[in-house]
């Protein structure tokens, strides 16, 4: 069993996809230690209720429940006394194919990063949520290791918001300035060439070593509404701890599926997570 707590928040998707979460973390080759369910400002026990039918699953499954909802922030404030060095979080949505755990930890035992599969590289100006979106391979059928590249034009003072979604490689000049492979020789041997990618931040889930996390909170928060995966990752990146994308096999995917269920694209929270931006890099 590994040295590893996963730390799961639940609001409002359906039972069906708690329990998909669930059994995809009961059959992976590197089981997790620990196994946390955040309830905060669920709007009844359904949830919870489904939780704890795995108890029986699992040798340490715990909940935190609470009818104040503490917003995505009250997850990584719990990571903080999490018993483990290694922590995942994922987003109710994410759900890890058998070898997700393994390949994540031999990944963060030998690199103090934070890592994810999907994640965000900002635009020249720096200054919204407009950028290249970094996704693995396999979810575009293209069945070799690697990632692809989105790139999401949003006017986001638009009353009616427009995604502009252009599949484009990224520029070679740009690879060579945020890739460091020489820097991961120690990982590349295990994990085969161009598996790490910088990105600027994460989304759908972020694991990282738990000493890492309390560059979090090391100063004030802008805002506990939303943005944590972009405060959290602006903060490392300026604290020299940097952020990657992970190209996986197959059987190490983190599969996204909201079901178009999504707390976060509304053209309030899309002006928040810009405001996150320009405090950072303005």
């Amino acid at each position: 069993m590994s040295e590893v707590t996963v730390i799961l928040n639940f609001y409002n998707k359906p039972v069906d996809m708690l329990d998909m979460l669930m059994k995809a973390l009961l059959f992976q080759s590197t089981p997790p230690k620990y196994v946390w369910g955040c309830f905060l400002g669920c709007k009844d026990d359904t949830l919870l209720n489904a939780f704890l039918k795995w108890k029986d699953k699992f040798q340490h499954l715990h909940f935190i429940s609470s009818d104040y909802n503490f917003k995505y922030i009250g997850r990584y404030q719990l990571a903080l006394t999490a018993p483990t060095e290694y922590i995942i979080v994922l987003d109710d949505d994410r759900f890890p194919n058998q070898d997700f755990i393994k390949r994540t930890l031999q990944v963060l035992k030998r690199k103090d990063c934070i890592l994810g599969q999907y994640g965000w590289i900002l635009d020249d100006k720096k200054m919204d949520i407009n950028g290249l979106f970094v996704y693995p391979n396999w979810m575009v059928q293209k069945k070799v290791k690697g990632v692809s590249y989105n790139y999401n034009n949003v006017d986001l003072y638009s009353k009616n918001i427009n995604f502009n979604d252009v599949i484009q490689p990224l520029p070679e000049n740009y690879v060579k300035e945020k890739v460091h492979y020489n820097e991961e020789e120690d990982i590349a041997k295990d994990l085969g060439e161009k598996t790490l990618l910088n990105v600027d931040y994460l989304c759908g889930g972020m694991s990282f070593r738990k000493s890492s996390l309390y560059i979090l909170f090391n100063d004030k928060l802008p805002t506990v509404e939303t943005g944590e995966d972009i405060i959290f990752c602006l903060r490392a990146k300026k604290h020299d701890i940097p952020v990657y994308c992970l190209c996986p096999e197959y059987t190490e995917l983190l599969f996204a599926g909201d079901r178009g269920i999504s707390s976060t694209s509304s053209l309030r929270m899309l002006h928040k997570r810009t405001d996150i931006i320009k405090h950072f890099l303005s």
